[in-house]
């Protein structure tokens, strides 16, 4: 598995993350219920996996804190 460098709370990161490995990646800062909304939303990026199951970019980490900033 190919795994990315993150300047985050691991040293090495997957690809795709679910909505939990994102909150997590993120030290905690944005609520998983919120994360989940915004997914819903489509601001922060995600994949649909099986019926149920979103997985995030890694790569949204940084993008989408700098998307909201724009903003």
């Amino acid at each position: 598995m190919i795994r990315h460098r993150s300047t985050l709370s691991s040293p090495y990161i997957k690809p795709l993350l679910t909505t939990t490995e994102f909150h997590a990646e993120l030290g905690g800062a944005v609520g998983l219920s919120n994360i989940r909304r915004l997914v819903r939303e489509g601001k922060i990026k995600s994949i649909r996996a099986g019926e149920r199951k979103r997985l995030i970019p890694a790569s949204e980490i940084h993008d989408w804190p700098a998307r909201e900033i724009g903003n």
